[in-house]
């Protein structure tokens, strides 16, 4: 892929996904680097996985920049509500619960994806309590009910064990395999009542 500089969908995803299950992260900050100046259309469609490529490497800045960056072009629902995500994941890892919350707060009340909602309601809860502790001021009150409302929407919409079967369809997807304890925890967390 980096050596003729031929790019496709499948070829990029093979590469991404062999070079992340092998830890070795150096080439596809080249290639993220590579694909953004000659096929830029085709980079935004993978901002999301460079953008938690990065969070999985320790890089919550590059996940940042990669994911807003992404966020300034026209995308598709789907792709805007994951690199939106992925601002806030980052922001969170960074410890920096505000800025995360507002980023995780309009998916957990409005996103379409269910993956997407799930973890930002949970985040949303978690982040509340981890700012309170820290006396971090967030930037609205109503987090809790906000994430209590993301947790009704997909409790309501999947049973657990629908839950279940819908991770393990998507668990096809890296950004599952990247996520990993999240998603248990977030699944945890909504069925938990």
């Amino acid at each position: 892929v980096l050596g003729k500089n031929r790019y496709n969908r499948p070829s990029i995803r093979l590469f991404l996904e062999s070079h992340v299950l092998l830890g070795d992260f150096g080439p596809l900050d080249i290639l993220s680097d590579k694909l953004s100046r000659a096929r830029p259309a085709l980079w935004r469609q993978f901002a999301p996985r460079f953008a938690a490529i990065s969070i999985l490497s320790g890089a919550y800045r590059k996940a940042v920049e990669t994911a807003e960056a992404a966020l300034a072009a026209r995308l598709s629902r789907r792709t805007r509500e994951w690199c939106s995500f992925y601002v806030g994941l980052a922001r969170y890892m960074e410890k920096d619960y505000s800025p995360a919350v507002t980023a995780l707060l309009p998916l957990a009340r409005a996103g379409r994806d269910p993956l997407v909602v799930a973890l930002s309601g949970y985040l949303c809860s978690v982040g509340a309590v981890r700012a309170d502790e820290g006396n971090v001021a967030l930037p609205v009150d109503d987090v809790p009910a906000a994430a209590a409302e993301a947790r009704d929407r997909i409790a309501t919409r999947f049973g657990k064990e629908t839950w279940r079967r819908y991770l393990e369809r998507e668990r096809a997807d890296i950004r599952i395999v990247i996520l990993g304890k999240l998603t248990d925890q977030a699944s945890s967390w909504l069925f938990s009542a």
